[in-house]
């Protein structure tokens, strides 16, 4: 990430490619990837690198989960958004799903999903998912405009 920082992208992209030819599920070199393609304005090539990369910390999760937990939903919420901003919403609402079904407390995830059943016109179950939400966890900022209506 130095190289990057530095606004070295060539440097900090080899150096990426060079721990996934050592370790081809290195998730966090794959979110990097997808990072520069951001910063490069490729946002369409970095969708697949985190979808590699959630896939990546799926095989690796049960030898560092410390490591994966708290970036996997966050990776998951950014897969499920990328895919709403080209309206792809069927496949940003699977992946809000598979983000809850491993992390059913994530703000963001429920929310996300939340938003996309009241756009479809299922009211009851978008307030549902917020409901169950705020009862758990207490408010949330994603949802309050569901439970405010």
């Amino acid at each position: 990430m130095t190289l990057a920082a530095r606004r070295d992208f060539d440097g900090a992209e080899a150096s990426y490619r060079r721990a996934l030819s050592i370790d081809a599920d290195a998730w966090g070199a794959l979110i990097n990837l997808g990072d520069l393609n951001d910063i490069r304005d490729a946002p369409h090539n970095a969708l697949p690198l985190y979808v590699q990369a959630y896939e990546a910390m799926q095989r690796a999760y049960a030898r560092e989960p410390q490591r994966i937990r708290p970036w996997q939903a966050e990776v998951g919420v950014l897969i499920a958004e990328r895919h709403l901003a080209v309206r792809e919403v069927a496949q940003a609402e699977a992946w809000y799903r598979r983000v809850l079904s491993q992390s059913p407390l994530n703000e963001h995830a429920t929310a996300g999903l939340a938003q996309i059943l009241q756009a479809r016109g299922d009211t009851a179950a978008a307030r549902e998912y917020c409901a169950s939400l705020a009862e758990r966890t207490g408010a949330s900022d994603g949802c309050s405009v569901i439970l405010d209506r």
